[in-house]
């Protein structure tokens, strides 16, 4: 299970679209050089880390933590002020009165993404095809 983020709206044009894939490790958002998700430096702010995805311990699910006062982080146009969970298909922004940054989350659980390689590692599973073509078969020779 990992989940994507896909810039929707930012001050850098280049950005819109590019996705950023993450599993099971934190994945912090900020200006800061430990940040793995960049947001557009505030002239109003020191380069900092504003918020933190982490995974749950259940193994399931994410939360988004915030980790300053001075940046406003929304999820589905709701401030959230500590911690917040985050559902398949929220809209995270961020806001510091001039710049806003607008990112989709996604949760998939086709596979399992390697933060080393940077590849999802699809699931195999058992084909369900057999009992349909056996039934086709059955159809054609009735």
């Amino acid at each position: 299970m990992y989940y994507r983020l896909t810039y929707i709206s930012t001050a850098n044009r280049e950005r819109v679209g590019d996705s950023i894939l993450n599993g099971r490790r934190p994945l912090s958002i900020g200006q800061g050089a430990a940040c793995h998700v960049l947001l557009p430096e505030s002239e109003r702010y020191e380069p900092q880390t504003y918020a933190s995805i982490l995974a749950k311990g259940d193994g399931g699910n994410w939360y988004i933590v915030s980790r300053t006062d001075c940046y406003q982080i929304l999820v589905n146009g709701s401030e959230v002020h500590i911690a917040q969970a985050l559902d398949n298909g929220d809209i995270l922004t961020f806001r510091d009165g001039t710049n806003t940054t607008e990112m989709k989350f996604e949760i998939f659980n086709d596979g399992d993404y390697d933060a080393r390689s940077g590849l999802v590692y699809r699931k195999h599973e058992a084909s369900s095809r057999r009992p349909w073509i056996v039934t086709i078969l059955v159809a054609l020779l009735a």
